[in-house]
């Protein structure tokens, strides 16, 4: 099977774990992301005007802060009932003072296990989004902006979602080259911070008040990393899983090209096609397809009525790591 012969180069080929990794998986991990978080955010909070921190969740799949001491005082994201079911809707939960409040300590522990994807940690998703400075009489605008950002009419549909609250679909837009991104994830706050795929903090500065770019202004990079965003994560889950850096800024755009190419070269459809393909542009080279002998295998499995992606089983892994660029 090709996704046999993808394990097995991705085992041989597989980066060891980078610094980030290493720097935040010792027992270390949880204090070095609190005096992280702290030393950012406390300078915010006295204002003017006066702010607190409020950490941003998802509890489509599971709600972890459901039995918080605070969670009476959640401001959910206004979105329509036929669009989620309002016990899925993410919403803001106000956190307390640090080293006072352990919901801090928790929220940062879970999404870091959430982040890495740490096999010792059964996580699913990324149910803690994102940490935001903001005056708390402001609670209710802010989760109606996040709402209204992450909300776009594409051409021939009804408005719908686009999950910009979750780190590992907003990110993405981080990664569209120098084209700023279309959205400001929530532009009345003081800043929001989230943890990348190694784990480290990052922080999306407050910017100047913004209405919603309309879709048709959208750069075209950012609409497609957002049309196969679930595509795209699930290459970098894969390779994260295999210990590869996945924190390079380039790669998510890689991912991209290669992940269009699968549709326009190949005419592949099907959604593990695609994720294969893309899997063998990253560790062998993007251009793994145009090797003779790999083409003409891929156009007689095309031919013979089946995915072409069958035809990559026949070549074994010392065939690959022959081809690779790595």
């Amino acid at each position: 099977m090709a996704n046999s012969i993808l394990q097995e180069l991705a085992q041989s080929m597989a980066a060891r774990s980078s610094p980030q990794r290493i720097a935040l998986s010792d027992a270390g991990t949880l204090q070095h992301l609190r005096d992280h978080l702290f030393a950012q955010v406390d300078p915010l909070l006295d204002g003017p005007p006066p702010s607190s921190l409020w950490v941003l969740i998802s509890p489509q799949i599971t709600d972890p802060l459901a039995n918080a001491r605070r969670r009476n005082e959640a401001v959910p994201l206004p979105i329509e009932p036929d669009i989620m079911r309002p016990e899925q809707r993410p919403y803001l939960l106000p956190l307390g003072d640090f080293g006072r409040d352990d919901t801090i300590d928790f929220t940062l522990d879970l999404a870091w296990a959430e982040a890495t994807r740490h096999p010792d940690r059964e996580t699913r998703g990324s149910s803690v989004c994102a940490w935001l400075v903001f005056p708390a009489e402001q609670a209710r605008h802010v989760a109606h902006d996040i709402a209204m950002q992450a909300r776009h009419r594409w051409p021939g549909s009804h408005a719908r979602y686009l999950r910009l609250w979750d780190p590992r679909v907003f990110e993405l837009l981080t990664d569209v080259g120098d084209v700023e991104p279309p959205v400001r994830y929530a532009p009345s706050t003081n800043g929001v911070w989230w943890l990348n795929r190694a784990g480290a903090l990052q922080r999306y500065p407050a910017p100047a008040a913004t209405t919603p770019l309309a879709d048709a202004t959208w750069p075209e990079t950012a609409k497609a990393m957002l049309r196969n965003s679930g595509t795209i994560n699930a290459v970098l889950n894969a390779l994260q899983d295999a210990e590869h850096n996945v924190v390079q800024p380039p790669l998510a755009a890689a991912i991209l090209s290669l992940v269009e190419r699968a549709s326009s070269a190949w005419s592949l459809t099907n959604e593990l096609d695609r994720i294969i393909y893309a899997l063998y542009g990253v560790l062998i080279s993007p251009q793994f397809d145009q090797d003779t002998t790999v083409r003409e295998a891929m156009l007689a499995a095309r031919a013979q009525g089946d995915s072409p992606i069958a035809a990559l089983a026949g070549f074994d892994a010392a065939f690959w790591e022959r081809h690779s660029h790595a």
